[in-house]
């Protein structure tokens, strides 16, 4: 389990570096070339690049090849081309240069987001269930599952529910916790966010890191986080719930 703890934290860091990246490199460039309507809830007005369109790079993981150390990578989802390629993408891409040895799977938990990118654009995604025969059928002998979800809730039940039966079909099966699983983790996501966030500190200035919220009790930890960044910056650095 001690791998499935490191993945977890290498998880954190680079979820956390991506986000607020991709935040940054969006703001910078709204301004040239995007048009926002703010205050009505219409989203960005794309230039035609279709940047949000179609597949990237980071797509290419879903050509599997027969492999005996198989790490899988379960997200929600999302169909937004930039926003896959910066966060999932970029946290696949950092566990692979990590762990060199193990093949990286991909696999969601959206089914509505694997139906619209296979429409859409094409792209075929394994859900959690697909993932794991695929795995069965490649003859793979080391599995690492690692979701990337932050809070033990819902998409975590389900996914443990799903996995839970093919763990007997590998002469190793090992799960990752989700990232703010004990104090540590609160420790170490919030330092993490404070020290990414420094270079925006000024009078006037507030950062929100909004989470979508569930009805799992789960949803507890929006204010666990928000007592360690309190505690760890004077700066004004919130983690709010969305619903």
């Amino acid at each position: 389990m001690r791998s499935a703890k490191i993945l977890s934290i290498l998880v954190a860091v680079v979820l956390m570096v991506m986000l607020f990246s991709g935040f940054v490199n969006t703001a910078r460039s709204s301004s040239s070339s995007t048009k926002t309507t703010f205050g009505t809830g219409n989203p960005p007005m794309e230039t035609g690049d279709g940047y949000e369109e179609g597949t990237s790079g980071t797509d290419n993981i879903v050509n599997t090849t027969a492999a005996d150390k198989v790490i899988l990578v379960v997200s929600f989802g999302t169909s937004y081309n930039q926003s896959r390629n910066l966060t999932i993408g970029g946290i696949e891409t950092a566990i692979k240069n990590a762990y060199p040895d193990y093949q990286v799977r991909r696999a969601f938990t959206s089914q509505i987001i694997i139906d619209k990118l296979a429409k859409c654009d094409g792209l075929r995604i394994d859900n959690v269930t697909e993932a794991m025969n695929r795995l069965v059928l490649d003859k793979v002998k080391d599995v690492v599952i690692l979701p990337t979800t932050i809070m033990n809730g819902i998409e975590y039940d389900n996914m443990i529910a799903e996995i839970m039966p093919f763990a007997d079909r590998f002469e190793s099966f090992r799960v990752g916790k989700n990232l703010l699983f004990d104090d540590s983790d609160y420790d170490a996501v919030a330092e993490l966010i404070v020290n990414e966030t420094s270079q925006f500190r000024a009078d006037g200035t507030s950062i929100v890191f909004m989470g979508h919220g569930t009805e799992h009790e789960s949803n507890a930890i929006y204010e666990k986080l928000q007592s360690v960044l309190a505690a760890k910056s004077p700066f004004r650095i919130y983690a709010r719930r969305w619903k």
